[in-house]
């Protein structure tokens, strides 16, 4: 809040200063040699003059602190407005990242492994097995690899969206829901006033394991969520803490998310320090 006189109001209220202090000195040298008057008439036309310029001058600088009380207040109304709209978005956030990771630990549904056993599964387990069963769907564009190229892009929406579908339908109304939900709560967020909205991005994003991250990324490719969800999942560089061991799948996303830096496992591998030493010589390096 600003609480410092602008440069307008200062050069105001010395302006009228100045003019108070002319007006008595003009007063004083225009009656100085006078003597002192011994009528009261003469000492109320004294007051008179100087109710009539000073006392006027007086109430224009008055009106300068009024204005700037006003303008105070006005500053004061918008901060405790902004406050409490900030406060509101925080308590609607809040509550939707709940309610996202509540739809996690409730999701379940029964799923094939490696050996063709069937099993039911529920909550992290659930979209760990889902996560497994898509990579392995995926693997198909290993022996494609000449195809996954940004001048074959319309090519691969058809091709992921192909091997993302079946997934996508034997499990629709557990990712549906899960999806559909990520996506408003994301779009809550990007058409709120908050300054910082990559800041709320990133909480949601964190509360998110890899597993929910892989199965996002490649929902986004496919068309069930190319047209809205994929826009604001790279505006924000959702995937950023995405670790992919699939040199096929980094690719696609570098591909369909072009604003998102995405980490590899090469580098991180770049960042990893090697700390060793002699032993029983109490010293390393």
């Amino acid at each position: 809040m600003k609480k410092e006189f602008s440069k307008i109001e200062k050069w105001i209220i010395a302006i009228l200063a100045l003019a108070i202090i002319v007006s008595i000195v003009i007063y004083i040298v225009s009656f100085y040699k006078l003597e002192y008057a011994s009528c009261p008439e003469d000492f109320g036309i004294f007051g008179e003059y100087a109710g009539g310029v000073v006392g006027t001058l007086t109430g224009l600088i008055s009106i300068v602190f009024l204005y700037r009380t006003y303008r105070i207040q006005v500053e004061i109304s918008r901060a405790q407005e902004s406050l409490q709209q900030s406060s509101q978005f925080e308590t609607t956030f809040f509550m939707l990242l709940s309610q996202q990771r509540s739809i996690l630990q409730q999701i379940e549904g029964e799923l094939t492994d490696s050996y063709g056993v069937k099993s039911k599964h529920e909550g992290y387990a659930y979209i760990s097995m889902l996560r497994q069963n898509l990579e392995i769907r995926l693997s198909d564009l290993m022996y494609e690899e000449v195809l996954i190229s940004k001048e074959n892009k319309n090519i691969l929406k058809v091709k992921v969206h192909s091997l993302y579908h079946d997934l996508f339908q034997s499990h629709a109304s557990q990712l549906g829901h899960y999806f559909r939900h990520l996506y408003h709560t994301v779009k809550f967020v990007d058409g709120s006033s908050e300054p910082n909205k990559k800041k709320y991005v990133d909480i949601i994003q964190s509360q998110m394991n890899t597993d929910e991250l892989y199965l996002t990324a490649i929902n986004g490719i496919s068309n069930y969520g190319r047209k809205r969800m994929l826009p604001l999942l790279d505006k924000y560089s959702f995937l950023e803490n995405m670790i992919i061991e699939d040199s096929a799948v980094s690719r696609l996303v570098t591909i369909f998310y072009p604003n998102t830096k995405q980490k590899t496992v090469n580098n991180n591998m770049k960042n990893i320090v090697f700390v060793g030493g002699i032993h029983g010589v109490g010293k390393s390096h």
